[in-house]
């Protein structure tokens, strides 16, 4: 069953000739770990952000299973995307006056949830921060701090998470537990799992790959 459609998506920033992203249609099927590549300023991020509801294509369409994200205005965007989509971001975005437990759980809360501490420890075990529960992240390594950004990606238990070059500022040995993770989520959680990468090591990882140059799909291989 195809959870993400995107139909003949076309994004022209202002003040730029050239699309960012050229007529693109893809669907992704639940359950399915995909990774998008292609070198720098081939459009993989704005393709992600459209995806994600984060940005709006001029033209196309793109709909989460019957949702189509360009009919919800502003609002009912922000409440869809915080309940349905998971997203990661290669800089973590942390609020640094909040703990890695405070951290995980703001998504929630701010949808008015609350994570039962049960939850919450299970999720820590899960990230192997079980010990940094009560630490900033100013106190946490660059791996552990991607770790507390992939928990507050999952702990909504969001249908799809969408990670953005995740693991660019890692070495190779935290490169590999953030896949790691992130194949727990699609496997173990059932989530469907984008992973925008220029890794090629790490795209091997995934069970699809689709390549994306000068703004256009060209290639999408099983």
């Amino acid at each position: 069953m195809s959870i993400l459609t995107a139909t003949d998506l076309t994004k022209t920033y202002p003040g730029e000739e050239r699309p960012a992203l050229q007529d693109v249609s893809l669907r992704i099927e639940a359950g399915e770990f995909v990774a998008i590549v292609g070198p720098s300023g081939s459009g993989k991020s704005t393709l992600l952000h459209m995806l994600g509801g984060v940005d709006r294509p001029t033209t196309g369409h793109v709909a989460l299973y019957d949702t189509d994200l360009g009919g919800l205005n502003e609002t009912q965007l922000a409440i869809f995307r915080r309940r349905q989509v998971g997203l990661i971001y290669q800089f973590y975005n942390l609020m640094p006056t909040l703990t890695v437990g405070e951290n995980i759980t703001l998504p929630a809360e701010l949808d008015g949830k609350h994570i039962p501490d049960s939850e919450l420890t299970e999720m820590l075990a899960a990230l192997g921060l079980t010990a940094k529960a009560h630490a900033l992240p100013s106190q946490l390594s660059g791996g552990q701090q991607q770790r507390v950004a992939i928990g507050r990606a999952l702990i909504n238990q969001p249908a799809i998470v969408l990670a953005d070059e995740p693991t660019g500022n890692l070495d190779q040995r935290n490169s590999q537990e953030i896949m790691d993770l992130l194949h727990y989520a699609n496997i173990k959680q059932g989530q469907t799992v984008i992973v925008i990468t220029h890794d090629p090591q790490i795209a091997a990882q995934a069970q699809r790959v689709l390549t994306i140059e000068d703004g256009r799909l060209t290639e999408a291989q099983s």
